[in-house]
């Protein structure tokens, strides 16, 4: 980044036979992603709206969907809700 690079590629995610994982772990929690977030911010601009702590709603959400999957209406709900995460008047936090 420091030679104003255009892109930055992250080769792996979940090479655990070598050593190079970014991907969430049970010892490491979210920091990888966190850090690459942070340095995202620190060279990129400060006004990236998505906190690390974001990082583990889709495991939340999955989580979730699951427990639901035997409770139609809220299955469907849940369903609605993955389609659509969003409402339309949603605006990033800075």
């Amino acid at each position: 980044m420091t030679d104003s690079s255009a892109s930055v590629q992250i080769v792996t995610w979940n090479d655990f036979g070598e050593g190079t994982v970014v991907e969430p772990t049970k010892e490491y929690g979210y920091r990888d992603l966190g850090l690459i977030q942070d340095f995202r911010r620190r060279h990129l601009g400060a006004t990236f709206p998505f906190p690390t702590n974001d990082l583990a709603l889709a495991l939340r959400f999955d989580n979730l969907r699951r427990q639901s999957a035997t409770n139609a209406a809220r299955a469907k709900g849940m369903d609605e809700l993955f389609t659509h995460p969003f409402p339309a008047s949603y605006k990033p936090r800075n």
